[in-house]
Order: structure tokens, then sequence, then C-alpha cells
């Protein structure tokens, strides 16, 4: 569970300023951060993994690793925890200081958003097709709350057909999971059962 929460801290981090930390930042009177933006406030977690290595980091040299580094390295070292692949990672990145609450808001895709929508945000961020399949495919680990899959499960296939429905096995046990009214929106279910 914790490479799917670096990993996908890093993405929504790199989508909104680039790779630069922001994500990170507490609200403060001065600053509206991220980490309340409506892709951000219910799907991020690994804040405490990524404090952990930096308070760390700072006992042994302190003022030399920032945070945006940090946060890259731990996403390619959750990668290769889970089999993906091995990539350098040039350092020497600052740390922002500043968030967009509205970027976040704007420019990170959602579970139930178009296909053509979510084409355009990554080629917005330069991304191509093909690298927008790839990070998709990254978000295929660790665990999803049941308000990001309810109209899947229960949702009138006509309209949802595009999407992929789950096997009657797979579909039986989310149902579990997942009950078609009254609460559950904070339950969770693996995305697969090899990684969760």
């Amino acid at each position: 569970r914790n490479a799917a929460l670096t990993i996908q801290l890093h993405f929504h981090d790199c989508f909104v300023q680039g790779c630069d930390g922001s994500v990170l930042l507490d609200d403060t009177i001065t600053l509206r951060g991220e980490k309340r933006a409506s892709p951000n406030i219910h799907s991020l977690g690994g804040f405490r993994i990524i404090d952990r290595i930096k308070n760390k980091l700072e006992s042994e040299c302190p003022g030399v690793v920032s945070c945006a580094d940090i946060l890259t390295i731990a996403a390619r070292d959750a990668t290769i925890l889970v089999g993906g692949p091995y990539w350098d990672v040039p350092l020497g990145r600052k740390d922002s200081r500043t968030a967009s609450y509205e970027l976040a808001s704007s420019n990170i895709p959602t579970a139930d958003e178009s296909l053509p929508s979510i084409i355009s945000k990554f080629l917005f961020q330069g991304l191509s097709v093909t690298d927008m399949v790839t990070l998709a495919g990254a978000h295929t680990i660790g665990m999803a709350r049941c308000e990001n899959f309810r109209s899947r499960i229960y949702g009138d296939h006509e309209l949802t057909s595009s999407k992929t429905i789950p096997s009657e096995s797979h579909l039986k046990e989310l149902k579990s999971i997942c009950p078609p009214i009254g609460g559950g929106e904070n339950n969770i279910a693996p995305m697969d059962y090899m990684t969760p």
C-alpha cells in the first residue's frame, strides 16, 4: 500500500506545478495548499512516509535534500519495489514555496472523467497518450475508495458500457464492500489482487 500512496502522491505533485513538492505544503493563513483540492482530499496519502524520510535525512545532513527530490526518489523506489522499472533521477530540485489549489482542482484527472478529457490534461502537461497509458497503469496498484467506483458497479450499464465491467465474482465482492446507497464512501477495495 505504501508504494501506491507514494507513486500517487508524486503523480499529483507533478501534475500541478511540476515535480516541486508543492503537494506537501500545508494550508497557512496566506497559502491555500493542494491537499484539500477535490482530486486530492480523499485520495492522497503517503505524507507521513515523506515526512519520516525527510526527518531522517535532516538529522544526518540538514538542509541538503529537498522534499521534491525525496518524493521523486521515493516514487521511483516504490515503483521498483512493486516490480516496475528503474530510471535515473536527476537531483537538485528546489522545494516550492507556493501551491495552487486551483490548478490541483483543474489539472489532475479524476476517476469519473472521460477519456478525451484525460488525454487533453496529459497533452497539456506535455505528455503523450503512451505516457498516459503508462501512468494510468501505475494507478492499478493500491486501494480505491467506494465513492470512486460505485457508479461502475451499480450504474446503468448502457450508460457505463464504455467502462470495463468486472467479472461476476469480482462484482459480487465489490458490491459487498460498497453498498448501493447509505454510506460506505470511505470503504476501500484493492485495485488488483496481486499488489494491494
